[in-house]
């Protein structure tokens, strides 16, 4: 291996299967040589091996954490989509079937952790909350 070929790796992680049990969602992370910066996207697979892997956020930095909804209608995750590689990961969702990803919150510390409640009319996230004193 060359120092170069670092940029060819891809990292797939943080699996999620869907309630239903037939597809699982995840991250695939790549390195954009051009920009020297991590990108990543959400990819959704059947489980049954049905057909390919496909490609579901459209996000032109990080999507990450992918969390089904528990009904199954929904995954909601973060993104810093819209702002530079340092921007804060936000929370959107996206239905289930495809689309585009609605934007939730609009915070000034990334989204760390994601859960949707039990009816899935609900999600709570973590986040960390600046103290006034480091602002200063």
């Amino acid at each position: 291996m060359q120092p170069d070929d670092v940029h060819e790796l891809v990292n797939a992680g943080d699996p999620r299967i869907s309630p239903d049990g037939g597809r699982v969602a995840y991250t695939v992370t790549e390195i954009d040589k051009d920009a020297n910066e991590y990108r990543s996207a959400i990819w959704v697979a059947p489980l049954d091996g049905s057909s390919e892997p496909s490609r579901f956020t459209s996000g032109e930095r990080r999507d990450t954490t992918p969390r089904w909804s528990p009904d199954g209608k929904w995954l909601a995750f973060a993104s810093n989509r819209g702002g530079d590689d340092k921007a804060p990961a936000n929370l959107y969702v996206i239905p289930a079937g495809g689309g585009e990803g609605l934007k939730l919150t609009e915070l000034k510390e990334p989204i760390e952790a994601i859960a949707w409640s039990p009816d899935s009319t609900r999600i709570a996230f973590t986040t960390r909350v600046r103290d006034q004193a480091h602002e200063e």
